[in-house]
C-alpha cells in the first residue's frame, strides 16, 4: 500500500510538471492547491481603461482634486485614510446622503463626523486610498488635510475594475476589523492599457521585500524621494549599487536626525569613497517632503503610502503600487528631476 501511495504521488507530480512545461499559463491554478507560491505562474489579467492621472503638490491643490474625485461618486465610495480634515470631511458627509460612503481611519488622528466610519485600534492604518464606484482608485502619499496640499505629495487615480477589486478586498478586511491580519494577494498584477501595474498591501504582502527586489534589479539608475528612510538593508544595497550606477535621493530634512535614518550614513560612505555615484539632497519645502517614491532605471515607479522603514513593513497597514506605464513613470521622473535640480 505504501508503495502504491508513493507511486501515485510521483505520478501526480509528474503530470503537474508536464502541465507546467506545456501550459504555463494555467499552472497557477494547479500548483496553488498544493500550497506553493506560484504568483509568477498565474496568468496576468488584461484590461483597457481610461489613462491614469497623476498629481503633485504643492504645485497644484491636491485637496481640490480630491474633492472633485469625491464629487464624481455615483454609487459607492470606500476610503481607508490615515487622516481627514476640512473641507474633505464635510464633502464626504454630503456625498453620504446620495451614495454608500464608508471610511476607515487611523485611531491616532482626530475623529470625523461620518456615520459609516471605523477606526484601526492597533498600530497605524497608514493608507491613503479610496475606491470610487468599483472602478477609480485614488492612492499615493497625500493625506486629505489642510497641510496635505502644502507638503510635497503625489496622488494617482487609476481606472481599473481589476485593481479596484484588489483595493475593495483590502478595504473589506479593514471594515471587518481585520487590521494587519489580511490575506496576501494571490495575483496582484494587471496589464492595464498594455502596461503592468502591481499592488501590494502591508504587512501581509511583505512590501519591503518587494521593493528590495526591484532595487536589486536596477541596471541604469535609482532615484528616490522619501519622508522617512530607516532600512539598513536598503542603505547597504544603495551603496553597493552606487559603485556601478547613479543613485540619487531626496530626504525630508526634519527626519534626518531620527534614529536609524540612513541619510548621514550614506553621506559618510560617499565621503569615505568619493567614487561612489551617490548624490543626496535635503528637501526645500518649509512644510514636509512626504513622498514615498522609488524610480528604477526610469522604467519603473514605486509609490503609495509605504515608507522604507521597519514600522511600515511590519506594523502598519500600507499599500504599494508598482507601475511600468512609461507616461506615468515619466511624470514621476520629471517631478524628481525638477525637485533635485
Amino acid at each position: 500500500m505504501k508503495f502504491m501511495a508513493k507511486l501515485k504521488f510521483l505520478l501526480i507530480f509528474a503530470i503537474i510538471a508536464v502541465i507546467m512545461i506545456k501550459y504555463p499559463q494555467i499552472t497557477g491554478l494547479v500548483i496553488d492547491s498544493l500550497g506553493i507560491d506560484v504568483e509568477k505562474q498565474l496568468p496576468v489579467p488584461e484590461e483597457n481603461a481610461e489613462p491614469p492621472e497623476v498629481y503633485f503638490s504643492p504645485g497644484i491643490n491636491l485637496t481640490q482634486d480630491f474633492l472633485e474625485y469625491i464629487d464624481e461618486t455615483e454609487s459607492t465610495l470606500y476610503c481607508a485614510l490615515y487622516d481627514i480634515g476640512e473641507p474633505v470631511e464635510q464633502k464626504l458627509i454630503e456625498k453620504s446622503r446620495t451614495a454608500d460612503v464608508r471610511v476607515v481611519k487611523d485611531d491616532e488622528t482626530r475623529a470625523v463626523a461620518i456615520e459609516n466610519l471605523k477606526e484601526d485600534g492597533r498600530g497605524l492604518m497608514h493608507n491613503k486610498f479610496c475606491i470610487r464606484d468599483n472602478y477609480a482608485v485614488w492612492t499615493g502619499s497625500y493625506n486629505p488635510t489642510k497641510r496635505g496640499s502644502l507638503n510635497n505629495n503625489n496622488a494617482l487615480i487609476i481606472y481599473s475594475n481589476y485593481l479596484s477589486k484588489q483595493y475593495n478586498e483590502e478595504f473589506e478586511e479593514f471594515w471587518d476589523r481585520k487590521f494587519k491580519l489580511g490575506d496576501s494577494s494571490r495575483q496582484p498584477s494587471v496589464k492595464l492599457n498594455s502596461h503592468l501595474y502591481r499592488v501590494h498591501f502591508c504587512p501581509e504582502d511583505e512590501c519591503a521585500e518587494k521593493v528590495y527586489s526591484i532595487l536589486l534589479s536596477a541596471e541604469k539608475s535609482i532615484k528616490f524621494m522619501t519622508f522617512s528612510f530607516t532600512r539598513k538593508d536598503y542603505k547597504d544595497l544603495l551603496i553597493e549599487k552606487s559603485r556601478k550606477i547613479p543613485v540619487s535621493g531626496i530626504f525630508e530634512k526634519t527626519r534626518i536626525n531620527q534614529q536609524y535614518n540612513i541619510f548621514k550614513d550614506l553621506n559618510r560612505s560617499k565621503a569615505e569613497n568619493p567614487d561612489l555615484r551617490l548624490n543626496l539632497k535635503l528637501d526645500e519645502n518649509k512644510y514636509n517632503f512626504h513622498h514615498k517614491v522609488f524610480i528604477i532605471d526610469e522604467e519603473i515607479v514605486v509609490t503609495g503610502s509605504f515608507n522604507p522603514s521597519k514600522s511600515a513593513d511590519l506594523y502598519n497597514d500600507e499599500n504599494l503600487v508598482i507601475i511600468t506605464d512609461p507616461v506615468i513613470v515619466g511624470r514621476y521622473n520629471e517631478e524628481f528631476n525638477n525637485l533635485f535640480s
